[in-house]
């Protein structure tokens, strides 16, 4: 079982998505930080693009338990995630 998944993430300030690994013990709060700090070194001209620090599913619109792990979502590899 691998340890990590593959997320793609959309920056709602760029309309850019970008494929991301993120082990799966993480929390989503820590998850969300650690993809914005990876989102925001993309950009080191404009750090003002980067400032969401929680994480809603693009398919449903809704947004994600901060306290629940990446592997307790059970996201298929792939999932598209949106950075708010």
């Amino acid at each position: 079982m691998r340890d990590e998944i593959l997320v793609n993430v959309l920056l709602p300030a760029t309309r850019e998505a970008y494929d991301l690994w993120v082990p799966s013990a993480l929390t989503v709060r820590e998850a969300s930080l650690l993809i914005a700090r990876a989102l925001a070194s993309r950009a080191p001209a404009r750090p003002d693009v980067v400032r969401g620090n929680a994480l809603m599913s693009e398919d449903t619109g809704c947004f994600i338990d901060p306290n629940s792990t990446i592997g307790e979502l059970g996201l298929a590899p792939g999932a598209r995630l949106v950075l708010v």
